[in-house]
């Protein structure tokens, strides 16, 4: 449980690549919301017609993120 009890030396996001799927269609977290937090992270942003469950409604958006990740760090 430290790991949730323990400060952090610095934030990943600031000098990890990320990407992130965004639903349009999200009424939990606006889709604004989640262009802002991405944005933000400097990922890159692949965007979905979905709900906040798109890696269910629509798998194929979340393999193809995946596979924009693994193929930016050689995988």
């Amino acid at each position: 449980m430290s790991a949730n009890a323990t400060p952090t030396a610095g934030a990943a996001w600031r000098a990890l690549p990320s990407w992130a799927v965004v639903g349009t269609d999200d009424l939990v977290i606006p889709a604004s919301t989640q262009r802002s937090m991405a944005e933000r992270a400097g990922s890159k942003i692949f965007e979905v017609a979905a709900s906040h469950v798109s890696m269910v409604s629509h798998p194929e958006a979340t393999v193809s993120a995946i596979l924009a990740a693994a193929e930016h760090v050689g995988g």
